[in-house]
């Protein structure tokens, strides 16, 4: 992504109309995509070595269902969720992201998680959704990642070494 930006900024930036999920300590093991007929997980190590590139998740409405008002971006470690997150500390259906259509604003919703989903180190309330800013830390059980922002992405891809 970050040779895109530099070499075709204008296109890169264009193509760019949702936030992304970046997982910088993703550990380095291999996530096959998941059989989406069962939920069986791919095996994690913790404290297995961090892979030098992060995961990067699109927060887009509409990857399963057509996107409606009440759309809603699903992560978990389920692999029924928009968004795959295999980490023992993940609940199946962790939490949900919505977008505002009138505003654009995204906002985050614990969806009853075990071990919380804590947005900038505060934890989440279950079933009350948080106002997402253009860049924030979040964290689903122990799995830290970052929420970003198209402008956001951009800083975060300039500032990260090649």
């Amino acid at each position: 992504m970050a040779s895109q930006l530099r070499s075709e900024r204008e296109a890169f930036l264009r193509d760019r109309t949702c936030p992304v999920l970046v997982w910088e300590d993703a550990p380095s093991l291999a996530f096959p995509e998941p059989d989406r007929q069962t939920t069986t997980l791919p095996s994690y190590r913790p404290g297995a070595r961090a892979s030098p590139e992060p995961l990067i998740y699109e927060v887009r409405p509409g990857l399963r269902v057509p996107a409606s008002d009440d759309a809603r971006v699903t992560v978990g470690r389920d692999a029924g969720c928009d968004i795959f997150l295999p980490h023992p500390t993940a609940s199946r259906l962790h939490a949900f992201f919505r977008q505002d259509p009138p505003s654009g604003a995204w906002t985050i919703t614990d969806a009853g998680s075990q071990n919380g989903t804590y947005l900038d180190g505060a934890l989440i309330l279950p079933g009350r959704s948080s106002p997402l800013p253009g860049r924030a830390s979040l964290r689903f059980g122990r799995a830290e990642l970052l929420f970003l922002q198209p402008a956001a992405l951009e800083e975060y891809l300039v500032a990260r070494p090649s």
